[in-house]
């Protein structure tokens, strides 16, 4: 009797330690969250304030890759503003990032300038900070050929509203 106590105990021993190696790598296996990416697009109307006040509209197109820690944003835009006091017409193209959720945003515009006389173009480097649907920029318009008399802002804040009409969320288990 003896003896067969020690024979089940050997074998319910034999079985846990055999067994113990799968538990272990089960385990010891990284729990990873999904991959998700949000696409959302939509138009923008805006203001423009420096030395002129300008109306702006346009299209923007935002990527985001959710993340708990540092999710990133990136943006591309395409637009065009008008001053009614001054007859300028404006187009603008361009592109701005994000790294976290309240950091800021940095940026470049295209830029085209005309006053139905002359024309100018340049590129517009911006930072800007953006929360909810509204996007507030500061920048500074590098044109060439710079004039004194062309009516158009070279250092500016912009306040946009951009709304969102497009919205595509794509969920990517990890394995």
């Amino acid at each position: 009797m003896d003896k067969g106590i020690s024979l089940l105990l050997l074998v319910l021993f034999w079985f846990t330690t055999a067994t113990s190696q799968e538990v272990l790598d089960r385990k010891k296996k990284k729990f990873s969250l999904p991959k998700v990416t949000v696409t959302q697009s939509g138009p923008y109307v805006g203001l423009q304030k420096g030395l002129y006040n300008t109306l702006e509209f346009g299209m923007e197109g935002q990527y985001k890759r959710v993340r708990l820690i540092k999710n990133v944003t990136h943006a591309a835009h395409m637009g065009f503003n008008y001053n009614f006091f001054r007859n300028v017409l404006g187009y603008d193209v361009g592109y701005w990032f994000k790294q976290g959720r309240l950091n800021l945003t940095y940026g470049a515009n295209f830029v085209y300038r005309t006053d139905f006389s002359s024309t100018r173009v340049g590129i517009c480097p911006v930072i800007g900070y953006k929360i909810w649907q509204l996007h507030l920029q500061t920048g500074c318009h590098l044109m060439t050929r710079p004039a004194v008399d062309f009516p158009t802002n070279i250092l500016f804040v912009s306040l946009r509203f951009v709304l969102i009409n497009q919205r595509d969320i794509k969920i990517k288990k990890q394995n």
